[in-house]
């Protein structure tokens, strides 16, 4: 909190899920590769002006992902990244930072809903309705990555389309694997 710097919260996922599973393209090779590109990303630009807040998925103490988290963090030696603790809750971390950056999790869209830039690189579920930004390849992911103070956030429209793809998806309300527009303008 006392730091000036603007935040982004790079919410990793579980890295042995499979990335490719909705059978459409995820911009990397899976999310072990999204995560060791972007901290070299984040490593080489070494942009003083942001604090960067990488959080494993909550799956990956069950799934013994944390040291390989750690030793990719350990292995850059940059004061602008830090490994979030265990146990940090997730709402208070996208209240906390100003950008949310993560493959297709459902982080992006709760963020969202709370007004913060959002960016993923691969279909969602909640694709293609205008909230987040989404990068379908390598280079628009990197070029949002260096823009990402450009990037404009969500209005109130936006926020309140954001809380309702939420509503349907928490509440699962749809059979489908992708909320489109005709269950958006359902009244709820």
């Amino acid at each position: 909190k006392k730091n000036n710097k603007k935040k982004i919260l790079y919410a990793s996922h579980a890295l042995s899920d499979a990335a490719h599973s909705f059978g459409t393209k995820f911009v990397f090779t899976n999310y072990f590769d999204q995560l060791k590109r972007t901290l070299s990303f984040i490593n080489n630009e070494n942009n003083k002006n942001y604090l960067w807040i990488i959080k494993s998925h909550p799956n990956a103490r069950d799934k013994n992902e944390n040291n390989i988290l750690k030793n990719l963090f350990e292995s850059l030696k940059n004061k602008n990244i830090i490994l979030c603790p265990t146990g940090v809750s997730t709402n208070k971390l996208i209240e906390l930072s100003d950008y949310i950056v993560s493959g297709r999790g459902t982080i992006s869209l709760e963020a969202a809903c709370m007004g913060k830039v959002a960016i993923n690189c691969g279909f969602s579920t909640y694709s293609n309705l205008g909230l987040i930004y989404e990068a379908s390849s390598k280079r628009q992911y990197f070029d949002y990555l260096k823009k990402i103070s450009q990037l404009k956030k969500p209005d109130a429209k936006q926020i309140f389309i954001a809380k309702k793809a939420l509503y349907i998806l928490e509440d699962d309300l749809i059979d489908h694997k992708k909320i489109n527009s005709f269950f958006i303008n359902q009244k709820v």
